[in-house]
């Protein structure tokens, strides 16, 4: 099976040995004398098959009984750091749109995918915000938050009208008349 992953510092996870003899039937006994150990303490800690995770890196999780050692590895991606792409942008019109592309990387450096952070907008007159994509709502100024635990990264937006490039009037030709 895939290696599990620990996203957060204190998140949990609850790893099974299954100590079995030569015939491959399970010895339930043993599981009492079975000792866990983190090769790597300080990324994440065991007891009892829990794992808990520290900090951001990849562990060997061990499971000893005897000299029979089961290992199993536990990857720590702890978000660390995030920023917005682009950080600032110009948009003409209303009703125009801007995808933010986010950028979580976890303490170790290493990029984290499929985040969905919490959006917010400092004026929705101006722009609105949802899964990333900023839509213009009218001419002005305005911060997009992206907010993900306790780390935030912010996007600014200057919305304009167009310029007007030409004009006509309807119809095209006015006459008057004396009257009187």
């Amino acid at each position: 099976p895939a290696a599990p992953t620990l996203g957060a510092k204190g998140q949990t996870v609850v790893l099974k040995a299954d100590p079995r003899d030569k015939e491959g039937k399970t010895i339930p006994d043993a599981i009492l004398k079975m000792v866990w150990a983190s090769k790597n303490p300080e990324l994440a800690s065991v007891a009892n098959g829990v794992v808990t995770a520290k900090k951001s890196g990849d562990v060997e999780i061990t499971a000893t009984v005897g000299e029979v050692v089961g290992v199993a590895k536990v990857r720590v991606t702890i978000p660390a750091t995030m920023s917005l792409e682009p950080a600032k942008s110009a948009i003409v019109g209303v009703g125009k749109t801007v995808t933010l592309n986010v950028v979580v990387k976890d303490e170790a450096g290493r990029p984290i995918a499929g985040v969905q952070p919490v959006w917010s907008t400092s004026d929705s007159s101006v722009v609105n915000v949802k899964d990333g994509v900023i839509t213009a709502a009218g001419a002005g100024t305005a911060s997009v938050k992206a907010t993900l635990g306790e780390i935030t990264a912010t996007a600014e937006f200057e919305v304009s009208h167009p310029k007007v490039a030409k004009m006509s009037i309807e119809p095209q030709t006015v006459s008057f008349e004396k009257t009187g």
